[in-house]
């Protein structure tokens, strides 16, 4: 597959001699590569650079430094790359702790050798062994291998098919013959049924009893409860709740209103009580006039193993904000700019505390409220004042 665009994914605190180079190492042997050391102009918002980078390219470099696996923004870019179905390929720079949702893919490893390392990639990102890179839950089985096993199996597939066909339907017809007889005659009580304390035992040879009798006799089986019948109630509503609820939500709207948002919501029916939920939130605040202000809101949440309710507590897992600063040139400086041009002077990514609830609103709407009740200082002179955030989902067909 030829490449369109190559994008860079690595922290400046320790990555950026070696990103620098390795991407003008792959411009030289004629590969389209998006780094942003060259590729944004002064005066340029850097944080929508990013995002069209992110977007055009089909092939994400992650650079695996000491810092860069502990980095937000990094792992923010490495991690849409990957909810987007791109090519992700981690060059493993200095020897660290791969996040878990790297470690099934195959990297190429620069420890040791730059050379070695650099002729592998290329050959990588050429196609000649494309089959060593996959995505997450990707099995890398050879295609012949499989023709293979399914053409000597058909056979016995089928005979197996049709013999659980057959057992099923032969179950089938004896339930309903039962539930059929069960139905026709008169009310017969097991001897070793506990349950049925004073009740009558009918001989369906007797004679029926009067009107009158048998009504309080069913009066009072309504009021008996049999052992383990008392959470069927709530036991069918969840199981009602994972199969409506169950599924992908794309995010459609966002309170207060963004510049711009992305988003899923995944609920995952594990078994009949039980249900996996993972989702994605992202918007950017809208722009101001300040030089330092809020840029970026990201948020992780979910829980593995739960029981789906109308409305819920999730784990956040990962709630941050970013926040930009930007200097106004007074007067040229070359290499850099002209007087009047805004440069990005400083970033930065804080984690913060926030509590995530989950409201299950109708069958094709599902809201998720992000809540912090406390001021956060997420860099000098920047506070996030308490919030409420809500982000709407819509099932997708």
């Amino acid at each position: 597959m030829e490449l369109k665009k190559i994008f860079f994914s690595y922290s400046r605190a320790d990555g950026s001699d070696f990103a620098l180079r390795l991407a003008l190492d792959l411009k030289k042997e004629g590969f389209n590569v998006w780094i942003d050391q060259q590729d944004i102009r002064a005066g340029s918002e850097w944080d929508l650079e990013i995002e069209k980078a992110l977007e055009t390219c089909d092939c994400l470099l992650f650079i695996e430094t000491e810092k860069s696996v502990i980095s937000n923004n990094v792992l923010d870019e490495v991690y849409y790359a990957l909810d987007q179905d791109k090519k992700v390929i981690p060059v493993i720079l200095h020897d660290s702790k791969t996040p878990f949702r790297l470690q099934r893919l195959q990297h190429v490893d620069f420890t040791k050798d730059y050379n070695a390392g650099l002729t592998h990639l290329i050959r990588e990102l050429n196609g000649s062994a494309a089959t060593e890179f996959f995505q997450p839950g990707e099995s890398k089985v050879q295609q012949k291998n499989a023709r293979s096993f399914f053409t000597k199996t058909s056979s016995l597939i089928l005979i197996i098919t049709f013999l659980v066909i057959a057992i099923a339907a032969v179950v089938m017809y004896s339930a309903k013959n039962k539930e059929a007889v069960n139905g026709s005659s008169d009310k017969i009580v097991n001897a070793n049924d506990t349950t049925t304390g004073e009740e009558d035992v009918v001989d369906i040879d007797s004679k029926m009893p009067a009107k009158s009798e048998t009504r309080g006799t069913e009066e009072a089986e309504k009021k008996t409860i049999k052992p383990g019948t008392g959470n069927k109630t709530a036991e069918r509503k969840r199981v009602n709740l994972n199969e409506t609820f169950g599924g992908d939500w794309q995010l459609v709207d966002v309170e207060p209103k963004a510049a711009s948002h992305r988003g899923y919501l995944k609920i995952d029916e594990l078994d009949e009580e039980k249900v996996k939920i993972k989702s994605y939130i992202q918007f950017y605040y809208p722009k101001t006039n300040d030089t330092a202000f809020l840029s970026i809101f990201n948020g992780f949440a979910g829980c593995a193993s739960c029981k789906l309710q109308e409305e819920m507590k999730i784990t956040a897992e990962d709630i941050a904000v970013a926040t930009q600063r930007y200097k106004i040139l007074k007067e040229d400086q070359p290499g850099i700019g002209k007087s009047g041009d805004t440069i990005m002077n400083e970033g930065s990514n804080k984690s913060i505390r926030a509590s995530v609830t989950l409201h299950l609103v109708n069958n094709k709407t599902v809201v998720i409220k992000v809540q912090r009740t406390t001021p956060a200082e997420l860099s000098p002179g920047i506070i996030l004042e308490p919030f409420v955030y809500s982000f709407r989902f819509a099932k997708v067909d």
